[in-house]
């Protein structure tokens, strides 16, 4: 029998299960077996059966489906018991090594064929009837158009407009941002991850056809003259679901925002634009030293062109949680520049609202932390969301303008 405990130690948690093997917790998530330095943001495996003693497990701790809670006082320590082994923790200390080798292409496709679907048909250009733009941005204009007989999006790059405007090398980056997000976004399917659904060339036009998301951008939707109480747990859950998918399938997004999430016509959220996505394999992260994404949303030791990983990402989602509640732009009112030079130097971040709950600030300055390696990773914010809104009032989601849900 193999019993999983889930412990979120960025939220000063410890536990304690039965007399045996020591087990310290830090803060960062960071502790020690028996003396031996592991991670342990993610779960312990303990082969046979654990006992939870509620009065050391502060401020919770999730058993086989069950909460446990303890007063702040209880110790910091854990014990597993005697005669079982712990299974290595799944994420390593060094950033290097954060991503699973889990492959996430076959074999490359071929590039002399001029269309591609995932349903297994042909899609050229032709078959596909554009209607009013609903998104530009450098790399093409998105429009709300028809495809057989389906509602879709499709994202149409003119290289030709390119070449005029910016030159022969603009023309080439856009190619191969193209290129990037075909090969990224044919591979992937989740539930919170906007579906693709084909690809066609006629040089210099090239398109990707996609989901057609009816609720719009989530940028659009935080920011509305008309501020009414949003559902943050079920869209942060959303959020943190797709880019949990996206890490397990070694894909780093990069330019995490609330204009890249998309919602559907029920309100669920998709992570979209996967032009500046790249597939990481097992040590590689540390290779990444390139200045990627949207400052606002960028995390500092991306700006400061640093070795980076996938919790450059969870640095972009804790912003994307402050537009949630604060319903505004990150550091409004400065230059690029100064928002670089304010996050990556001065350790500054957008001002959380007053009224914002304690679990959630805690949540998300971990996510924000200015040091990568203490930030959770999305599996991790996936389990402790739940814990979060469990310890808000009706008063507390009032407050803090989120809409109260059971």
């Amino acid at each position: 029998m193999s019993t999983a405990l889930y412990i979120f130690p960025w939220l000063s948690m410890s536990f304690t299960t039965a007399a045996g093997a020591n087990v310290s917790m830090l803060d960062a998530g960071h502790g020690c077996i028996n003396d031996v330095y592991h991670r342990t943001d993610l779960k312990l495996e303990v082969q046979g059966l654990a006992v939870v003693d509620p009065r050391h497990a502060f401020p919770q701790v999730y058993l086989n489906s069950q909460v446990f809670s303890a007063p702040e006082s209880a110790p910091r320590s854990a014990s597993i018991l005697p005669g079982y082994p712990v299974s290595p923790p799944f994420a390593s200390s060094s950033s290097s090594r954060h991503f699973t080798a889990m492959p996430l292409f076959g074999r490359k496709k071929s590039r002399s064929s001029s269309s591609s679907s995932s349903s297994g048909g042909t899609l050229d250009l032709a078959e596909l009837k554009l209607g009013k733009a609903v998104g530009a941005g450098r790399s093409g204009s998105t429009f709300s158009a028809h495809w057989g007989g389906r509602h879709v999006a499709a994202k149409v790059v003119d290289l030709s407009a390119a070449t005029k405007t910016s030159g022969e090398r603009l023309a080439q980056e856009l190619l191969k941002e193209f290129r990037r997000e075909e090969e990224v976004a044919s591979a992937l399917r989740h539930p919170n991850v906007v579906q693709f659904l084909g690809s066609a060339s006629a040089p210099p036009r090239y398109c990707l056809v996609f989901e057609f998301m009816e609720g719009g951008t989530l940028a659009a939707l935080v920011r509305v003259k008309q501020k009414l109480p949003l559902d943050f747990f079920r869209l942060a859950g959303d959020m943190a679901q797709g880019m949990s998918y996206l890490h397990e399938r070694s894909v780093m997004h990069r330019d995490l925002k609330s204009s890249n999430v998309l919602l559907d016509a029920q309100g669920a959220a998709k992570i979209s634009d996967f032009g500046l996505s790249c597939v990481m394999e097992l040590g590689r992260a540390a290779d990444l030293t390139a200045e990627t994404g949207t400052y606002g949303w960028m995390a500092p030791e991306v700006i400061r062109h640093e070795p980076y990983s996938s919790k450059a990402d969870v640095y972009s989602f804790a912003v994307v949680l402050w537009e949630l509640l604060a319903r505004d732009i990150p550091f409004k009112g400065q230059t690029p520049m100064q928002t670089a030079m304010a996050v990556a130097e001065q350790r500054m971040r957008p001002a959380l609202p007053r009224n914002t709950p304690p679990k959630i600030v805690e949540l998300i300055e971990h996510c924000w932390n200015q040091d990568p390696t203490r930030r959770p990773d999305f599996s991790a914010i996936v389990q402790v969301l739940p814990f979060v809104k469990q310890s808000l009032s009706k008063t507390d989601f009032k407050n803090a303008g989120i809409l109260y849900t059971v």
